[in-house]
């Protein structure tokens, strides 16, 4: 998708494309990820990036299944 949205990068949308990207898109938009209250006693990751305009952050915890 990244070489489709280049500037210099001619394309054309097909019909049956469209549907598919866009119900790839809606899946990974709906499946993950799961917000709940964070645990204390498991394990956890805190992620940050800043820039001179931003600061995000993430805090995982790890589940029993391993993710």
């Amino acid at each position: 998708m990244y070489d489709l949205v280049k500037k210099e990068q001619k394309w054309k949308w097909r019909l049956r494309q469209k549907k598919k990207l866009f119900e790839v898109l809606k899946k990974w938009f709906t499946m993950e990820p799961v917000l709940v209250i964070p645990d204390l006693d498991k394990k956890m990751r805190i992620e940050m990036d800043m820039s001179d305009c931003a600061i995000e952050g993430v805090l995982s915890m790890k589940y029993s299944d391993g993710r």
